[in-house]
């Protein structure tokens, strides 16, 4: 899709008249309608054009505009993502690899999109999501990838809810330090960690939440994120850092601790299947009063600056990643 933010807007629209736009679709209460509103307003401080793009959406689709802004702008995935970038110095192709595993009902999966986008005058992206505006993460022409990974679902506030922040970001951002500058001057509704790396070898860490952001610039070996904040000063707002998510850690860490090989796709696509730990979760969680599946929706990993994508729509343990190009 191309154009303006509007046309994009109309194009997506047009594909997704018949579709639900998202699992949280529902008849809107006055109450999460004036949610909806602040949030709007927020957006539209920091990210205006997406606006145009919504109303092009609700357009062209006949959808409801009020309950597209309660689904697109404030509602979001606590989702249980695996983020991990790997620096060129340890790579076969000399390029840093990106990677990043979605791990969310299984029931969102028909509402799960690839998008390839280039808006009127900024950067091409190749994006995943299950929201017809935000993106869950992705790559953008200039060799910069980006991911996220939900830490705290309380308190929401007002503010810029992650898929729309990271779809500002791929149509923006050249490099880490420009995506961490605009995360750690926006607000947001809830906790997330976000993972950044350009293929200059930048990689951004940014730990967000509605009371305040921490973000970094690293040349590390090797950065990931989990569902936990790892900096001590979250510990009073959020202390409570889940078994799953310190397990992958100390995994990862291990990990990369025993290779002595550079590393290539082929391992971290390998490494995305593993159930020694929930890298590959296949699991049940309570969501709305009813058990739901819980696995892996999509992984991806790609070697940034070659405008490729290894996709796996699923678990990886039991389908194959797929070469996409952003052209």
């Amino acid at each position: 899709m191309k154009g303006s933010y509007y046309e994009i807007g109309l194009s997506i629209g047009r594909k997704c008249r018949k579709q639900v736009p998202s699992h949280y679709s529902k008849e809107c209460t006055k109450e999460k309608l004036d949610f909806a509103y602040d949030c709007q307003d927020i957006v539209k401080k920091y990210c205006p054009e997406l606006l145009e793009e919504l109303q092009g959406i609700a357009d062209a689709g006949n959808f409801n505009y009020e309950n597209l802004l309660s689904s697109e702008l404030a509602a979001g995935l606590y989702s249980n993502c695996t983020l991990l970038a790997i620096s060129g110095e340890h790579t076969k192709s000399g390029h840093p690899i990106f990677a990043r595993s979605m791990d969310w009902l299984q029931y969102a999966m028909k509402f799960a999109s690839i998008s390839m986008t280039r808006p009127k005058g900024k950067l091409a992206s190749l994006g995943f999501s299950e929201t017809f505006l935000g993106r869950a993460g992705g790559i953008n022409e200039a060799g910069l990838a980006i991911g996220e990974s939900s830490t705290c679902w309380e308190n929401l506030q007002p503010g810029i809810i992650s898929g729309v922040a990271i779809r500002w970001i791929l149509d923006n951002c050249k490099t880490s330090h420009d995506a961490v500058e605009f995360l750690t001057r926006i607000r947001f509704i809830m906790g997330n960690n976000y993972l950044i790396a350009d293929k200059q070898g930048d990689f951004g860490f940014v730990q967000a939440h509605p009371s305040k952001a921490i973000g970094t610039i690293e040349r590390p070996d090797f950065l990931f994120a989990t569902n936990h904040y790892f900096s001590p000063e979250f510990d009073k707002i959020t202390p409570k850092k889940p078994k799953h998510s310190t397990d992958r850690i100390e995994y990862l860490n291990s990990w990369f601790s025993k290779r002595t090989e550079p590393v290539s796709l082929e391992d971290v696509m390998i490494l995305q299947r593993t159930h020694d730990v929930e890298l590959c979760p296949h699991v049940q969680e309570e969501y709305e009063g009813k058990p739901r599946d819980l696995t892996t929706c999509w992984a991806w990993t790609a070697a940034l600056g070659t405008n490729e994508v290894y996709l796996c729509e699923g678990s990886p343990c039991k389908n194959q990643h797929q070469r996409l190009v952003l052209s």
